[in-house]
């Protein structure tokens, strides 16, 4: 009995001790939050004062056109504009006109929404210039979907440059930090200094050199950033051609979106490289939508066992490989829809083909090709180990790696046409490259890359833990991720 009491007062005096640790530490929470609260309300304040402190009216000098209006339009919609007005870093002019460097015709129709509190319909390019502007409260996703549709297609993307559009603001929901960071990178392009200014056949065009650099560096309108092409004092560089279209070329560097008629012709002209002005646009997306998204949870997909593997697939569904020895089907809003049965252990991999059929790699050493309705059309048999990572080749082919420590490659129909052998462990990720080339990485620590022959042309040395993913990037250059806590970057 006594035993028993001593052990419960010890007990007792654990318990004490962790609810005192636990009291310290909402303490300190309560503090760090009362401060951060303060700071807030701070900042809000001087926010607020900076924008009673502007002027009734305002003037903007937007791609070489002054454009005046009222504040009380401006502040009808918490956006990009308020944030950058109250920031106190959006310098204006010595003429005390605030740059931007967006079309001035799209942003007077700007004006004409805020002027009709948001009654009028927006559509086509003032619907994009309101997103851009955080001033409309269109999903996006639709747009972000097609134009990964549009991406596996082999077209370019239609969706427009933005800067944290997904931060869609109606009235004063607030601006995120991350929002806000997006909005003081672009006040720093405004505020540079040298803008370059042209005559445009008697209009006056005036822009930042990065949007004139957007267009690739062998591009006419490079030049003019460079310095190298001799500007006229007051007038700016004199190009002579049609008005009209030089404004949708300037406007297409710098949404990236094709918005007048007959594009192709001034674009060639001005040797605009619409694959950069694409591979930028999708940066700074990318940049702007992660950094306010990353944090919101959309749908949550109810598995019932462990995910080893997730896949897209182009009819906007998602495709998941897991413990439960099945592929499953899910739409975005997380219903499963189909669910695939057939291995005999752990899925480790699922990838969509290219003709819309679905790959997947098992424990069970074999691969299944899927019809999206659930049938198995074939199953590819010959790994002595696992099967963990497998990949569309550019030749239509398949290549899978397993446990086996090989990479083979496969026909649709099943047929292991090679076996890449070199690795002393595990293959745990297989990609291609640009040059068709297949990489992979193992659990021996090393990178290797072989030709469609089953050559192994290199092997990258340097991590010093298995190394469970490998991917080619665009530049041509390797990514390989580790288990010695590093990544690597290879050419």
């Amino acid at each position: 009995m006594n035993s028993f009491s001593a052990q419960l007062r010890e007990q007792l005096r654990d318990l004490t001790d962790k609810l005192r640790s636990y009291k310290l530490e909402c303490m300190i929470e309560v503090q760090s939050l009362d401060k951060k609260t303060q700071q807030y309300e701070a900042m809000k304040r001087e926010r607020e004062e900076r924008l009673a402190a502007l002027p009734s009216q305002l003037n903007f000098y937007v791609g070489g056109q002054k454009v005046e209006t009222l504040k009380n339009t401006i502040l009808k919609r918490e956006s990009l504009l308020t944030e950058m007005l109250s920031s106190g870093k959006w310098q204006p002019d010595e003429e005390g006109c605030w740059f931007l460097d967006r079309d001035a015709d799209t942003f007077e129709r700007v004006l004409d929404y805020l002027e009709g509190d948001g009654k009028i319909e927006a559509t086509g390019c003032l619907l994009e210039e309101l997103k851009f502007l955080w001033m409309h409260s269109a999903c996006i996703g639709e747009n972000v979907t097609n134009a990964a549709k549009q991406r596996r297609e082999g077209r370019r993307p239609q969706t427009m440059r933005k800067r944290s559009t997904s931060r869609r603001l109606t009235n004063g929901p607030g601006i995120t930090e991350a929002s806000r960071r997006e909005a003081e990178e672009y006040i720093g392009e405004m505020n540079e200094t040298e803008k370059v200014k042209m005559n445009v056949r008697g209009r006056r065009y005036v822009t930042t050199k990065k949007t004139l650099q957007s267009g690739g560096e062998s591009s006419m309108l490079s030049a003019l950033a460079s310095g190298r092409w001799t500007a006229e004092m007051n007038a700016g560089y004199s190009i002579n051609k049609n008005s009209k279209d030089f404004a949708f070329v300037l406007d297409y560097l710098r949404t990236g979106v094709e918005r007048g008629e007959n594009m192709s012709e001034p674009l060639l002209y001005f040797g605009i490289d619409t694959e950069a002005v694409s591979k930028l646009q999708r940066e700074r997306e990318g940049r702007g939508r992660w950094r306010d998204y990353v944090s919101t949870c959309t749908a949550t997909f109810s598995v019932g066992t462990t995910v080893h593997s997730v896949a897209e697939l182009s009819n906007g569904c998602i495709a998941t490989g897991s413990q439960d020895k099945t592929v499953k089907i899910w739409t975005m809003d997380g219903v499963c829809t189909h669910i695939f049965s057939g291995h005999y252990g752990d899925v480790t991999a699922v990838a969509e083909l290219e003709d819309g059929h679905i790959a997947s790699a098992s424990f069970d050493r074999s691969v299944k090709i899927w019809t999206l309705g659930g049938t198995c059309t074939a199953t590819f048999s010959g790994h002595v180990g696992r099967v963990t990572a497998l990949v569309e080749l550019d030749n239509g082919c398949i290549a899978s790696g397993g446990a086996d420590g090989t990479v083979k490659m496969w026909t649709m129909d099943g047929t292991c046409i090679a076996t890449l052998t070199g690795h002393k462990d595990d293959v745990r990720s297989v990609a291609t490259l640009i040059d068709g080339y297949i990489v992979s990485g193992s659990a021996d620590k090393t990178v290797k890359i072989w030709a469609l022959d089953g050559t192994c042309i290199t092997t990258l040395s340097g991590h010093t833990g298995a190394v469970r993913s490998v991917i080619g990037l665009r530049n041509g250059h390797i990514a390989s991720g580790s288990a010695d806590n590093t990544v690597k970057i290879w050419k």
